[in-house]
Formats: C-alpha cells, structure tokens, sequence
C-alpha cells in the first residue's frame, strides 16, 4: 500500500521547562542560564485509515545544531515528502532508500521515519516498542544538567534528581565549568552517580585535564573530542579508566565498526533525531550489539512525540544504559491523550514503562493543532 498524502505543522514547542528533573521548578531568580527556545515539526503519513505521527524538536536558528526547525519543516515540505508520497514504502530501509539522494537534515529525516513507524504499529495494531522488536520492560532513566549561573543551584538540582531516583546524573562539562565544578559536585555527593558530558569540546591539547578526570569515579566521559576523531578517542581511552561513551561520533553502524575495531569508546549513546530516525538507529544498536558495546538512548530536548519514541527504542536488549530524558516536558494543547510516560522509581532507580497502547498511544487533536501551527503543509 502507497503513502497517500504527509501533512506536515510547525508548532513552537513551548518555554524550556525550568526544572529538569520534572520536580518542581527553580525560581526565576537567574540561577539558570536559559536554553534556546525550540520548534517541533510535525508529521503525520497517511495511508488507507491509519496514520502515523512523527516529530522532531530542534532549534529556533542554526546556532547548536546545522539543522533548525523552519529549516526542517521546508526541506520535508519540498523534498522529503515529495520522495515518499505515492510510494509503496514497506520498510524503514525503503523509506531511506527514496529520500537516498537526499543528503543531511538527519532531523527532518527524522520526523518522517518515527511517523512511518507508527504507521506500521498502527496498521498492525502494535504498540511501538513490539514493532520495533523490544519486550516491554523497564527502563532507568538518567538526566543531564547543563550549566548553571551558580555552583549552588546546580546542587539543589542534583539532589533533586538523587532524590527522584535517576540512575546517572550527567553534568555539562564546558571551559571554566569543569574541573572546579565538578569538584564541588563531588565533596557535596561523594556517593552519586555522576558522568560528564563534554559535547566534543575537548582537544587533545588537554588529556591531562582529562585524565584528572579519574579522580572523580565517573560513570563515563560522553565525546571528550570532537565527532570526527575516532582515532583521538581511541587515544584517550587507552590511558581512561573511565568508559568514553560517544555520542555525536556515532551516527552509522560503520562508525560504531570503525570505534570498535580501534577501541575507541565503552559506550554509545544513540539519538533518532541525529542519525535519521528509528531505522538507522535500530541498525546502530545491531552494530553495538555484534561488537559488544552497550547503548543508551538520548532525547534531552526531545518533544513529547519523539520522546515517546526514543524511549520505545530504548526497550531492545542492547539498551543495557540508562536513558537521558527529560520528564518536565510539557503536554501540548494539541494532545488530547498522552503517552503513557508516567515514571516508577518502586525498584530503587527511576525508571519507564513503554505504553501497551497502538503506536506511541497518542490521541492528536488536529483541529487544536492547526490553530497552534506556526506554518502548515500537505503533500499528496
């Protein structure tokens, strides 16, 4: 059967929740440095009398990211949805192979290839994670903390999160909020489980810095260097005995080859929106999987839909990690049902239960979000 027709909303995603551990909130007394307000593009691939839903959430403009939301919605708009619409696409391999020609905006591509996956859930009257192949288990929860404009109110965040049960903490480690930071960090919680997430801002230039980072038993350093440095990677692990997990270097099953076969990593963290979708990121978690190195799943500025999804992806055996999200995500108006993302932490860590509903077990309300579109499209 074909895809008949894409219809495609761009839709503000709503202020930064100002509290990542969903808690609660800090007051606005400018203890936090605010992120950058965010956009999702929204899919929804039509083909008989089911459709599928897909989202990616990006920036508002090029600055952390190649890619941003108005961006994304005209590239899917004018070549994504054109390659796909009329298609008999039966696979998530055939929905890359038509947009093949097509290069980058792994984001775009993104919203398309979650919303052709719970087309086929909702086709098969699966839920999601059963179509992707998981059992329906529990999965720990970590959380990340960025930067803050004290040292004091990301110590109230901490043990926010302790107190709520996550499994990993990971702090934003950045040029003059590292080591003194993370120190602190650890006379106050001696005991937590901490990681560091450098985001490849790192050289080479710095491995004693690196290195003094033994001293803080770390559950892991995330991309200490940059994307495109396996080899450098493989270096530094030579001399850590803390695992490297990356992030941003791992976007192919080929990557994850090249890693293992130079050592170059412990860890992989696995996000649909950078690598494509669902489909490559399956495929990734079959490459960790042969080569023996565990995964996690990361959708920290993910909206709900696609949070949704990563957290179904984080249900296959190879997600042995806990996975970095965020529960302080707003509903959207336009969401007349929620997924079923309520957390239990009963067993000591925090953790999520997938929904046993069709698909994501979203309910749209497409009039409501219409009227909340920032700008709106139908291919087919």
């Amino acid at each position: 059967m074909r895809i008949e027709s894409i219809q495609l909303y761009r839709v503000a995603s709503g202020p930064p929740p100002e509290s990542h551990t969903g808690s609660g909130s800090l007051p606005n007394d400018g203890s936090r440095l605010m992120p950058e307000a965010r956009e999702s593009v929204v899919v929804a691939m039509t083909r008989g009398q089911h459709t599928g839903w897909g989202e990616v959430s990006l920036g508002v403009a090029p600055r952390r990211s190649r890619e941003w939301a108005r961006g994304a919605f005209a590239c899917t708009r004018d070549w994504l949805a054109p390659a796909v619409v009329g298609r008999a696409i039966e696979s998530g391999e055939q929905l890359h192979e038509a947009r093949s020609e097509l290069t980058g905006n792994e984001g775009a591509k993104a919203a398309l290839d979650i919303g052709w996956w719970n087309l086929q859930a909702a086709e098969k009257g699966e839920p999601l994670h059963a179509r992707l192949g998981a059992q329906c288990r529990p999965v720990a929860l970590g959380i990340r903390l960025p930067q803050m404009a004290t040292i004091e109110a990301l110590l109230a965040e901490i043990q926010r999160a302790l107190d709520q049960g996550y499994r990993t903490i990971s702090l934003e480690f950045r040029p003059g909020w590292d080591l003194e930071m993370l120190r602190a960090v650890r006379q106050t919680f001696p005991d937590a489980p901490l990681a560091v997430d450098c985001d490849g801002c790192c050289s080479l230039g710095q491995q004693e810095m690196l290195y003094r980072l033994e001293d803080f038993f770390l559950e892991a350093i995330e991309q200490p260097l940059p994307a495109d440095d396996l080899v450098g990677h493989a270096m530094l692990q030579a001399n850590l005995r803390t695992p490297i997990m990356l992030d941003q270097s791992i976007v192919s099953p080929a990557h994850v080859e090249q890693a293992a076969d130079l050592e170059s990593c412990r860890a992989v963290r696995v996000n649909p929106a950078r690598v494509g979708g669902l489909t490559p990121a399956v495929a990734i978690h079959a490459a960790c999987q042969a080569a023996q190195i565990p995964c996690a799943v990361g959708a920290a500025d993910a909206g709900i839909l696609e949070r949704a999804a990563t957290l179904a992806l984080a249900t296959l055996p190879g997600f042995s990690l806990a996975a970095e999200v965020s529960l302080a995500i707003g509903v959207p108006s336009w969401l007349s049902a929620a997924p079923a993302l309520s957390a239990d932490a009963s067993g000591g860590d925090l953790a999520f239960l997938p929904s046993p509903e069709v698909g994501e077990g979203v309910a749209i309300d497409v009039d409501a979000l219409m009227h909340a579109a920032l700008d709106r499209a139908m291919v087919g």
